[in-house]
């Protein structure tokens, strides 16, 4: 099998290890546990912000990580949130986590193979070897 035909399948094998990941995420299922009893007794929107600042400050060492990671990860929290708690369940919160995680996760693959071609050509011209 060519490298560019394994591609696809390796993407396809990560996209479903990434919505198996997000089904069996049990910090998640707390979050919004908790998050759905907040609402009970706290205004909707309280109740979000405080889902999202559990969301967010866990990824103070993610990717990207420090402040920038929390704000949006933060964000993130509070979007996914409030599709739970206004729709009564998790299908779209999960629908956009996994689309999000989706694009992160082939960025990240295309830019480290982008890295890898462009060091395997600077060592080529400079006569290296790997």
């Amino acid at each position: 099998m060519t490298p560019y035909v394994a591609i696809p399948l390796v993407m396809a094998a990560g996209a479903a290890l990434l919505l198996l990941g997000r089904l069996l995420d049990q910090r998640g299922a707390a979050r919004l546990a908790l998050c759905n009893a907040l609402s009970a007794t706290l205004p909707m929107m309280n109740a979000a912000l405080f889902s999202a600042l559990l969301f967010g400050i866990p990824h103070y060492f993610g990717y990207p990580g420090k402040i920038p990671g929390v704000v949006l990860s933060g964000f993130l929290g509070w979007l996914l949130s409030l599709s739970v708690l206004q729709t009564g369940g998790i299908a779209w919160a999960l629908a956009l986590h996994f689309v999000q995680d989706l694009v992160i996760f082939t960025l990240l693959f295309a830019v480290a193979k982008y890295m890898h071609t462009h060091e395997a050509r600077a060592n080529a011209t400079t006569g290296q070897q790997e």
